[in-house]
Order: C-alpha cells, then structure tokens, then sequence
C-alpha cells in the first residue's frame, strides 16, 4: 500500500488518468497536515475516502464538508476536490476503476452520492478491501475484485442517485487546469487562461482560487516544478535547460520557485540524483 504525505511546500492539482487494467483500484494512506496543505485532482474513476483519525474537510468544487474519523467521503467522478485541515488528517484513499464496474454491470460513474457516508456496513467492506490489497497470496487479485464489488455493490445499492443533467460548474476550471499541464513550457498569460476557461479574468481568478486553493500563477509553478524534478531525476539535461524546457525563462526566478517547492536549489539537487545514480 502506498503512503502519501502532503505538507505546505507540496500542493498540487492535477486531471489523473488511471490505468487500471488489472488491479481494479488505486488504493494508498495519505496524511494532509496543516490548512494549506491540499490536494486538487479529478478523473472519471469513482473516488472514496476512509477517514481514519483527525478531522479535516472534504472540498469538492464549491462545496465543503466536514469529516472526522468513521466517516467516508464520495467523491463522484470528474468533480474537482481535496482535503483541507487546520491540524492533521489521516484517510484511506480508494480509486475504483469504472470501467471495473461497468463489466460487473454498474455504472457509479452516471450517479451522484452523498458526499459523506457514516456506515458500519460500508466501512467494514472498505477494511475487507484494505486487507485484500496488503495480502501476498496467490488469491490477492481474485479476492481483491471480490472486496472491492462487494463495496461498490453495497454504496450503489444503498446510496446512488441518478448524476445530474445540468450544466457542469467545474468544467471550466478543469479546461484550464489541463491546458496548464499540457502548455506548461510554454509562456502562459492570465488573459489566455481565462479565455480557455471561457470566464472573465476576475471569474477565473475567483473560482480557479475556491477550485483549487492555489492561484494560477502558483499551480502553474507547481506544474513546472514538478516536470522540472523529473527532469533533474533523469540527468541529461543541465540546470539551464531544465528551466527552460519547463517555461521559466529567468534561470534566478526558476532557482527561487525550485528552492520554496523542493527546500534545495535545483543545482543541489541535480547533484543529489547523480549521486543517488553512482550508487546504483
């Protein structure tokens, strides 16, 4: 199971795509810690949080809701959201995979649920799911997909409605966030964004901002820090080059960003992934 740890210096918003074509699910632990420290993502796949201690709050487009531990959150598909806490929150995070659930004849990707969910029923199959994905057996996928349609069966069941028809507030958030990921290099002006996302620019810097809880400049930022770390990871491209295929164009400025997300300069860093590398 894999553990995830976000802090302050590690926000992100990001339109995941899964590949899921044998385990059913994305399943890992997360810990979020202080108010700021958030993520932001959506993609197709249904999404349920196991609350496991603390408290915090499920935020998905406009709409805020409490959580403590016991509860579970629902996340439905493509709906931008993150957690958020003034102390520190720690979840079970559980992606299943719809196109798992559309060949055993459901479909949660076409309906809405509740957006918190308080069910001995529902979190003891999320626990049997747990337990399935941590064993190393000959029958950890075959009992897997048994967990996990016995817990899409009973949330379906018990608590599907059929997804509203209406307009979709998110997506013009979502259009800008996905233009961002893939024009990252390239020079991006608020006006350009706002256009993308068809919203004035006082619209869009409002509501990317509650989206997102970042703003513009800051996930682009975000974006191009994160390309540039795989870059730096790779080693065969110099600092200099990095940030300019990462569309910063000042070498200082992109020092500066690099240094606030990472805590290291990137020249440090490229020298801590070629020494990792010699190691090998």
């Amino acid at each position: 199971m894999q553990h995830k740890e976000f802090s302050p210096d590690t926000p992100k918003t990001v339109h995941e795509v899964h590949g899921l074509s044998k385990t059913p699910v994305i399943f890992h632990h997360s810990v979020v810690k202080a108010r700021r420290c958030h993520v932001a993502n959506w993609h197709e796949n249904v999404e349920l949080l196991l609350f496991l201690d603390g408290e915090g709050t499920l935020i998905c487009e406009d709409e805020q809701t409490p959580m403590r531990a016991g509860d579970i959150g629902v996340i439905d598909s493509h709906m931008l959201h993150r957690v958020v806490t003034d102390n520190t929150v720690v979840y079970y995070c559980l992606i299943v995979d719809e196109t798992f659930c559309r060949k055993n004849g459901l479909a949660p990707a076409a309906a809405s649920f509740p957006r918190r969910i308080r069910s001995a029923e529902l979190t003891e199959e999320y626990h049997k799911i747990a337990q399935a994905f941590a064993a190393d057996d000959p029958y950890r996928e075959p009992r897997l997909r048994a967990a996990v349609l016995s817990l899409m069966v009973a949330l379906m069941s018990g608590y599907a409605t059929p997804a509203a028809r209406g307009s979709d507030a998110g997506a013009p958030i979502r259009t800008a966030v996905g233009y961002i990921n893939s024009h990252y290099a390239e020079p991006m002006e608020l006006d350009t964004l706002a256009a993308t996302a068809q919203l004035s620019k006082y619209h869009f810097l409002r509501e990317f901002k509650a989206a997102t809880g970042q703003t513009p400049i800051a996930y682009i930022n975000t974006v191009r820090v994160k390309q540039a770390e795989r870059l730096l990871r790779e080693g065969n491209v110099a600092v200099a080059q990095v940030a300019e295929a990462c569309g910063f164009s000042n070498h200082s400025y992109f020092s500066k960003v690099f240094l606030r997300h990472k805590g290291v300069l990137p020249s440090a860093f490229a020298a801590a992934c070629r020494a990792e590398r010699d190691k090998r």
